[in-house]
């Protein structure tokens, strides 16, 4: 029988016009020849914690059992700040203990939680920089080889949570965040379906100025193509979060958005 070969995804801000993406792929296939690496995006925005939160938590539940997921973004390298081996019931992750798994956490209450600290498993000369490469990459191949996650370090009580403000609902007006705004400048919200699919019934959406952006689309539309070309348009996303979008054009620039802005929803 073909044995299968382990799974080491990747997702950083390392952007691709450096070596960074492939010494790391370098130390990782040095340790464990055998593995197979999977890009999920390089290109992350420099130093967006929450970018990179998200971007993972979209993607690492179409990845088969046991995939080992190093996520690296990582504005405080080289300061006191711990780095984290996280395993769940069909997954292991490698991060900065920065918030960067913080999604994962909340939809993973019983997992393992390892503060990676054993030098045995980083490479000889580690720098103060770049410990994408020199310490979670090799810890991530190791893990490659069955090798127990205790043998990494020891177990963490209170990893770092991203503070993330919820969808609130007062006298028929939903307020939520913009959790994401993906390469088409779509915006999503914190605002997830099974929880809120039976209440939406949208009359009016109002920018963080009380500016109106959408008014009277009563049911949602399944799809860009379900308004004119250049028109606000409210679905729910692939993601299960509703979002914002123009189609053919970009909300965010429109509308002067950010991640993080408030958004208001008549219902």
């Amino acid at each position: 029988m073909r044995k299968v070969k382990p799974i080491i995804a990747l997702l950083t801000d390392f952007g691709e016009d450096d070596w960074f993406v492939a010494s790391t792929k370098g130390v990782i296939k040095s340790i464990n020849p055998d593995v197979e690496i999977v890009d999920i995006t390089h290109n992350i925005k420099s130093h967006s914690i929450s970018d990179g939160a998200f971007v993972l938590y979209n993607a690492y539940s179409y990845f088969p059992e046991k995939t080992i997921f190093i996520a690296v973004v990582d504005p405080g390298v080289g300061s006191s700040r711990k780095m984290i081996l996280i395993k769940t019931k069909k997954y292991f992750f490698i991060a900065p203990d920065n918030g960067l798994l913080t999604y994962i956490i909340k939809e993973n209450p019983k997992c393992e939680i390892i503060s990676i600290e054993n030098k045995k498993y980083f490479l000889s000369e580690v720098s103060s920089t770049f410990h994408g490469r020199d310490i979670f990459s090799p810890v991530a191949a190791y893990l490659s080889k069955d090798y127990k996650i205790e043998k990494f370090g020891k177990k963490l009580r209170k990893p770092v949570i991203l503070d993330i403000q919820d969808a609130k609902i007062e006298k028929n007006v939903i307020t939520a965040p913009i959790l994401y705004i993906d390469k088409f400048g779509n915006l999503i919200i914190n605002i997830k379906k099974n929880e809120f699919s039976n209440v939406l019934k949208l009359k009016e959406i109002k920018n963080k100025s009380d500016k109106e952006i959408l008014a009277c689309q009563t049911p949602l539309k399944s799809s860009y193509a379900d308004v004119e070309e250049g028109e606000v348009v409210a679905y729910w996303g692939s993601s299960e979060f509703l979002e914002i979008g123009i189609n053919q054009a970009s909300a965010a620039k429109k509308f002067n958005l950010k991640v993080g802005d408030v958004i208001k929803l008549k219902v």
